[in-house]
């Protein structure tokens, strides 16, 4: 690991030039994709930016140094997802007042429209709903609102960012397996040693990458998709062998070109959990007599020829969601057991920081940290409390103090170990509200509580930590990725405020100008309406029991792996339970050609190209995606009435 004097700041004004060139052609391009498909251009369209920056400099004869690179790399892959911010919500908020569906439930006697306050919508008699832009004085409040909720989100997870990075960098030293994929890319596009070979593994990859996303991308851009996109769904041809089986494949070469740095062990345990849950745990659920007593709900709305979307989104809402809940928790109890020690030491590290003087180290500062960790999650439950001062505020302070820092803590184990992401469960805040008691709450606290939570960090803190591994990596001081991340999403905000309120003003959100709206705003409406009303029905009992069989299973993997020598581990549970057969299949058959094919016949050559070949397939697709999109905002551009 680099010593902190032999690392360079690469945050430079070209650097930060370059950040913002990509924010103002990334993320209305984003925002754009969001509305009319329900996706961003995300990772893929980060490697194709950086590849035209890097040629930009070397046309110019001024190579950047790697350290520029890589804080290049961090700024661009922070606006490159920002494709749908807080502030969309702001208009989502607006058509639940409307919606019909809202209108079809009560709270308390009340209709749901007229319980939403006016700090997360305007009255239904405000001019904003004709006027359709953010710039209007009735939606002050709203912006107001959300604008404070996401600064003191972005504090709390850069501040676990680098309390994860103490722990599960510096001291436990797990592997973090796409670090070096990061770091492979990072020296493809700077001047370095091992440029040359590492350009000559890279380029196969990019070929292959440019050639098939040309095929996935441009056709659906232009209006006859040749393959389809996101996945292949074979749920409606398995649905009489297997009924409420989740069956597909993933489109996308990512998560198959992904599969092969991820140990195989954990894509093994992964996709056991992952076909266990979503094929044959749904389908068991349908057919088994006891189980459907279990779970009325979802046999009674599952019908033959359900599409895999429809298949996943209502098992999950009706089965999965406690026990996915239930499953985090358990995870995190046994994630503090298995890295216990270096808990403890970075408890001895933030007690010494506290009372003395910090040890000069490479990473940012621990007692800052931690110092802004309390900072943010206090203040967005006092916020919370200033707005609902009947709920009750022990809650809220349990969730965003202690919910934060396991999920944090949860992400980063898991993506260093496997590098695989880690998503917290769907719905966690509303899950809590509906068992908190609620008869003390105002009809309109009774919905603000479910849809306004306090500060619930830790979904990205294993990202930030993997590049906090790849600064170390690269030579770059740790800090800087603090400062582009801060610059980067303070700027996309921004912009992505301009773009919503641009494309609102074109055309109404939801409108057949932008189709997923018209399909993903009334399915939100109605989960949502479900949620606060307490229609669904979620068992306290399914999380108490997930939790303690999670952190069995687990306890048992972790055993057989260390006594058995299988070489799996407990991070392909939750890996397996938040991830369908869609992209769980794709991810193992990438890690076992990878692992039983590639690595026997190539040996320690393929060790050395398997991380660059990834990051070119990766550089083909990204480019391949953004020229589809740069091609449809043109087929667009000279159409807009009617919507």
């Amino acid at each position: 690991m680099a010593a902190s004097s032999d690392l360079e700041s690469g945050f430079t004004w070209r650097a930060a030039l370059f950040v913002v060139i990509a924010a103002l052609v990334f993320i209305p391009a984003s925002t754009y994709l969001n509305l009319i498909a329900g996706v961003s251009l995300g990772l893929v369209g980060t490697y194709a930016l950086l590849v035209l920056f890097a040629y930009v400099m070397r046309l110019l004869d001024s190579d950047m140094k790697p350290q520029e690179v890589f804080t290049l790399y961090v700024g661009v892959g922070s606006v490159s997802g920002i494709a749908t911010t807080a502030y969309y919500l702001i208009i989502y908020r607006m058509y639940f007042v409307q919606s019909p569906i809202s209108q079809s439930y009560s709270l308390m006697g009340v209709q749901l429209p007229e319980v939403v306050p006016d700090w997360l919508a305007p009255p239904l008699s405000s001019t904003a709903y004709r006027a359709r832009t953010f710039f209007h004085p009735d939606l002050a409040k709203p912006l107001v609102a959300w604008t404070v909720a996401t600064a003191l989100a972005m504090l709390a997870e850069l501040s676990l960012v680098i309390i994860a990075a103490h722990v599960f960098v510096e001291i436990q030293k797990l592997p973090f397996p796409y670090a070096q994929v990061d770091a492979s890319i990072v020296e493809a596009l700077s001047s370095g040693q091992r440029f040359r070979e590492t350009v000559g593994f890279l380029a196969p990859g990019l070929y292959v990458g440019l050639s098939y996303g040309s095929l996935l991308y441009l056709g659906s851009s232009l209006g006859f998709p040749l393959i389809p996109l996101p996945f292949i769904d074979l749920t409606r041809l398995t649905s009489s062998i297997l009924p409420g089986a989740v069956i597909g494949l993933a489109t996308s070469l990512m998560p198959w070109a992904a599969g092969m740095v991820v140990p195989f062990g954990i894509a093994s345990v992964s996709l056991a959990i992952s076909l266990a849950v979503w094929v044959f745990g749904n389908s068991l659920i349908l057919t088994n007599p006891a189980l459907r007593e279990a779970f009325p709900e979802w046999v009674s709305e599952y019908y033959g020829g359900m599409d895999l979307i429809r298949v996943l989104q209502r098992s999950q809402v009706r089965v999965w969601l406690p026990i996915q809940i239930g499953a985090a928790l358990g995870f995190a109890a046994l994630t503090i057991l298995k890295y216990r020690k270096a808990l403890s030491a970075t408890v001895r590290v933030l007690r010494r920081s506290l009372v003395g003087s910090e040890d000069g180290g490479a990473l940012p500062s621990l007692r800052l940290a931690f110092a802004c960790f309390l900072a943010s999650t206090l203040s967005s439950v006092a916020v919370f409390h200033y707005l609902l001062p009947n709920f009750p505020i022990i809650i809220a302070l349990l969730t965003s103090l202690g919910v934060s820092f396991l999920l944090g803590l949860i992400s980063a184990a898991v993506v260093g170990e496997s590098g695989a992401s880690f998503s917290p469960p769907p719905y966690l805040w509303h899950t809590i509200v509906y068992l908190t008691p609620a008869e003390d709450l105002t009809p309109k606290e009774a919905y603000a509580a479910f849809v306004y939570p306090p500060v619930i960090a830790g979904g990205a803190t294993g990202g930030g930590a993997q590049a906090m591994k790849v600064a170390l990596l690269t030579r770059t001081k740790p800090i800087d990725v603090v400062k582009v991340w801060v610059f980067a999403y303070t700027l996309g905000l921004v912009i992505n405020l301009l773009s919503l309120d641009f494309f609102w003003r074109i055309a109404p959100i939801p409108s057949s100008a932008y189709p997923n709206t018209i399909i993903s705003m009334p399915a939100s409406a109605m989960i949502d309406s479900l949620l606060v009303t307490r229609a669904l029905r979620i068992q306290s009992q399914l999380l108490v029991l997930s939790a303690i069989g999670t952190a069995g299973l687990a306890a048992a993997v972790e055993l057989a792996a260390k006594v058995l020598k299988l070489g799996v581990s407990s991070a392909g549970l939750m890996l397996g339970l938040t991830t369908p057969p869609v992209y769980a299949i794709p991810l193992f058959a990438g890690s076992a050609v990878s692992r039983l094919v590639l690595r026997r016949f190539l040996g320690e050559r393929w060790e050395r190209a398997r991380s660059a070949i990834v990051a070119g397939v990766l550089l083909g697709e990204g480019l391949a995606a953004t020229i589809a999109v740069v091609s449809l905002m043109l087929v667009k551009s000279a159409w807009l009435w009617p919507w």
